[in-house]
């Protein structure tokens, strides 16, 4: 069995971490969510910036999909 990792460590690198990035992204944007509840409990913030909040969030992260689309076509 570890012969085979071994010669296919190459093939299963992109899957592998593509795989990864996509529950990292996925991940965070659910995370995210849950804690906005606390950080307007914490901050004493407004409840309507809430939604703000997380919008600027995923706007950021839209952000870079300019520089990582290129990227990941290479």
């Amino acid at each position: 069995m570890p012969r085979f990792f071994a010669r296919h460590a190459a093939t299963l690198f992109f899957p592998m971490a593509l795989i990864l990035y996509d529950f990292a992204a996925y991940l965070s944007t659910d995370l995210i969510q849950p804690g906005i509840i606390n950080v307007v409990r914490d901050f004493n913030a407004d409840v309507s910036l809430a939604p703000a909040a997380v919008s600027l969030y995923l706007a950021g992260g839209m952000a870079l999909q300019w520089l990582l689309g290129p990227l990941s076509d290479r």
